[in-house]
């Protein structure tokens, strides 16, 4: 769905013109969805609440890349500057749920906040992130928002058959046409794969939900 709202936005708020073929991507893409739902509704396993927060969770992935795209030359085309505004935002914004859920003081209670190793991991990963962030943006503003997400499926795709690889699970070919469908209940745990994690098919079609 990701793919599907980043073409409605370029044309509405960066007033690109997308051509057929795209547009029919796009309902390919959209059919997929379709099937995934029913897969899942067949199987009992539907959860309305879970299809929403997937699709308001795509929206606003989609609306992100569009707003790096007309926002990269207020800031003169500097990428770093721009992403690390973007995390100064994200920061601003998350830090209030923290401490109002009570996630801050539940976390220094436990051994990690005191673990050296842990903190210099937590540093790494966000510095990791910085990266992802800021590469994304380079690429956002060379080619386009959708070019972005198509690149991030195909790399989603590949990431999930390395693991595949790894872990010796078995894909079916026909789990290629599900697209964002909502994750059965229980999967996560203990469901859907021999060691209790989440099947390989289940996770290639996650992947393309991104």
């Amino acid at each position: 769905m990701t793919l599907i709202f980043t073409v409605i936005f370029s044309i509405t708020i960066l007033h690109q013109k997308i051509s057929v073929r795209v547009l029919l991507c796009c309902l390919c893409v959209a059919a997929g969805f379709v099937l995934g739902v029913d897969q899942e509704h067949l199987k009992g396993t539907l959860s309305i609440r879970g299809v929403g927060y997937g699709i308001v969770t795509s929206l606003f992935v989609a609306l992100n890349g569009i707003y790096i795209k007309k926002s990269v030359d207020i800031v003169n085309k500097d990428k770093v500057k721009l992403t690390f505004y973007n995390n100064i935002n994200a920061i601003l914004m998350f830090l209030p749920f923290v401490l109002l859920l009570g996630q801050a003081g539940n976390f220094f209670a436990t051994d990690k906040s005191k673990d050296t190793w842990f903190w210099l991991f937590l540093v790494f990963t966000g510095l990791m992130g910085f990266g992802m962030a800021w590469i994304s943006a380079v690429q956002i503003d060379l080619l386009s928002p959708v070019s972005h997400h198509i690149i991030a499926n195909s790399k989603a795709v590949i990431q999930t058959l390395i693991g595949e690889s790894l872990f010796s699970a078995i894909i079916s070919v026909r789990v290629v046409v599900v697209q964002d469908s909502p994750p059965p209940r229980g999967t996560l745990r203990g469901g859907g794969h021999p060691r209790g994690g989440v099947s390989a098919q289940e996770c290639l079609a996650r992947s393309l939900i991104t």
